[in-house]
């Protein structure tokens, strides 16, 4: 068993404790630990396949962004001791269902011939790194629709913060009328 073998093995361990601490526990930063672990090795899984960008975006996107907002939005927003997930949250059926079909999905791409492979290790390879093919068709041939991307997710932040910051409508009071007079019977 070679050094890559090795490491993916253990990365792949890594991704199935923290999904099953995911899963199975009820306390919330149990789960957002098992979450980062998860994710982190799922990141080097990427970075291990020859697949740096997917790696580092990994990494930066759903580590650095979403998991810290998640974890920030649970510490800022209630008492962290004792909480625990509501029972009757588990859908067991469905996380089963959704088991079986990403382990086909995942049997049909690793099956031979669906892939190249390093003949001494068996996992994919890239003859390069991804991350300077990636930037030169970003930067050239996908300039405009990443130009556009980039403002449509601008409007977005605008919208949510002007969102945010909207005063919400004041209720109105069914017991009187629209000159603020008592509705009489």
């Amino acid at each position: 068993m070679t050094e890559s073998v090795l490491i993916f093995w253990i990365f792949g361990l890594a991704i199935l404790f923290g999904g099953a601490l995911v899963a199975f526990t009820r306390n919330m930063i149990y789960a957002a630990s098992g979450l980062f672990l998860s994710l982190f090795a799922i990141a080097g899984i990427f970075i291990l396949s020859g697949a740096d960008f997917l790696g580092i975006v990994q990494i930066i996107v759903y580590i650095g962004g979403v998991l810290i907002l998640l974890l920030f939005g649970v510490m800022l927003t209630r008492k962290t001791t004792g909480d625990t997930l509501p029972p009757g949250s588990f859908r067991l059926p469905l996380g089963i269902g959704m088991s079986i079909l990403l382990a086909v999905c995942m049997i049909l791409v690793i099956l031979p011939g669906n892939y190249e492979a390093n003949p001494e290790t068996g996992i994919p390879v890239l003859d390069d790194g991804t991350t300077s093919g990636i930037g030169v068709q970003m930067l050239t041939q996908y300039l405009l629709p990443f130009e556009l991307v980039s403002f449509l997710l601008l409007t977005t932040l605008v919208g949510a913060a002007w969102l945010a910051r909207r005063k919400p409508a004041q209720p109105r009071n069914l017991l009187t009328s629209d000159s603020d007079s008592p509705i009489k019977p």
